[in-house]
């Protein structure tokens, strides 16, 4: 029994273990090649994956979107996509959409709703945008929200001076609050979910024409929109208010439609609520007594009714 592993001891001390036989001229070259040939597969590989993202997000119907490039960062895995151009037409606007920088962060499995969760962040003009979408398998989820807990952020605070040119009806200035906004939308552009609470407090009406009406300044002061979708087509206004006690424009409506999602025009609305205008805007502007005569008073507030579809809405006094 000696004898065997003293036998085995001596082969083992003829065994060399240096890598020096990795320095041959042959292993060499061999290692190289594998090296460059590796190299250019993944480039080769890559070209193809580019062309096709470029072509799928450039095919979009209705709504093609243009990039220049896009990077790969592994610390705090992201995408980083460069020089973003949205058409005009996915918005029904003047210009289109132009973005310098939109950073997708993976953030992970998401089990509600369930799917990849990724943060997207960018900026346009002044304005921070943050939001978090997540994939799943038949919808898309996207969730914003302006306010963290300790009220420390000013992300999601819209300036409506900048985007102008996408609210071609009317100007606006002020800065809108994106407090909570949640939507689910299937791949075939169908709304499952959606809750929004949208608010500002220095909303104004800068010097316009709306319609054939020249309007000077107005100071509306705070916003508040609350609704929520549910069933798909139940869509909910929990409440719509303008203005406070002393602004020159007062409003408060709520109500519902149900929605057409096929056919937003055809979409059913049937909403109540009162408008109040002070004395002093009902004496600047005469034609308000013209536009608004028609409507019932109650406490100096215009009792307003709409109903009908939207894209034929009827105003009524409610009876």
């Amino acid at each position: 029994m000696n004898n065997e592993n003293e036998h085995i001891n001596n082969e083992l001390k003829d065994v060399d273990y240096s890598i020096r036989h990795l320095f041959q001229p042959k292993v060499i070259l061999l290692i190289i090649f594998i090296l460059v040939y590796s190299a250019i597969s993944a480039l080769e590989i890559l070209k193809v994956w580019d062309q096709k993202i470029k072509q799928s997000v450039q095919s979009i119907p209705g709504c093609p979107i243009q990039f220049s490039d896009y990077h790969y960062e592994f610390f705090m895995p992201k995408i980083i996509i460069n020089n973003i151009s949205i058409n005009q037409r996915c918005f029904r606007s003047q210009k289109n959409l132009n973005l310098s920088k939109l950073t997708i962060n993976i953030l992970g499995p998401s089990f509600s709703p369930f799917g990849v969760a990724l943060r997207l962040k960018t900026n346009y003009q002044s304005n921070s945008i943050n939001s978090k979408v997540v994939l799943g398998f038949s919808s898309l989820a996207l969730l914003m929200e302006s306010q963290k807990s300790d009220h420390s952020t000013s992300e999601n605070i819209i300036d409506l001076s900048e985007i102008s040119d996408f609210i071609p009806a009317v100007k606006l200035q002020g800065h809108i609050h994106i407090d909570h906004l949640f939507t689910e939308v299937s791949y075939g552009g169908l709304l499952n979910e959606l809750r929004f609470n949208i608010a500002s407090n220095d909303l104004k009406l800068p010097t316009q024409s709306i319609n054939i009406f020249k309007v000077e300044t107005i100071d509306i002061g705070s916003l508040l929109l609350q609704g929520e979708l549910s069933d798909k087509k139940n869509l909910s206004l929990h409440k719509f208010t303008l203005g406070k006690e002393k602004s020159p424009i007062i409003a408060n409506f709520s109500g519902s439609a149900n929605l057409n999602q096929k056919m937003i025009a055809q979409s059913t609305l049937n909403i109540k609520g009162e408008l109040g205008l002070s004395p002093e805007f009902q004496e600047k502007y005469a034609w308000t007594n013209f536009v608004f005569g028609k409507f019932d008073k109650k406490d100096k507030f215009y009792q307003i009714e709409v109903k009908g579809k939207i894209g034929s809405p009827q105003f009524n006094s409610p009876r």
